[in-house]
């Protein structure tokens, strides 16, 4: 908790909130049972992927259709 209020203090506060939503997130597991924090888990690393997925299949859409011309 310490180091994400250093760091939002900071201009790269935004950067970590808008890279990182999924590690200020799996904070509230600090007291989550083991079955909670394993449902948690596999549905931050879905998120992730979506997170970095989409992104990516933008770009390359983007690149793909200015190509054609």
């Amino acid at each position: 908790m310490l180091a994400y209020y250093s760091f939002s203090n900071t201009g790269a506060g935004s950067l970590f909130v808008a890279l990182c939503p999924v590690c200020i997130a799996s904070m509230a597991l600090d007291h989550a049972s083991r079955s909670t924090a394993i449902i948690a888990w596999v549905m931050f690393c879905m998120i992730n992927a979506v997170l970095y997925a989409v992104p990516g299949l933008l770009i390359v859409l983007i690149k793909s259709f200015r190509g054609r011309n």
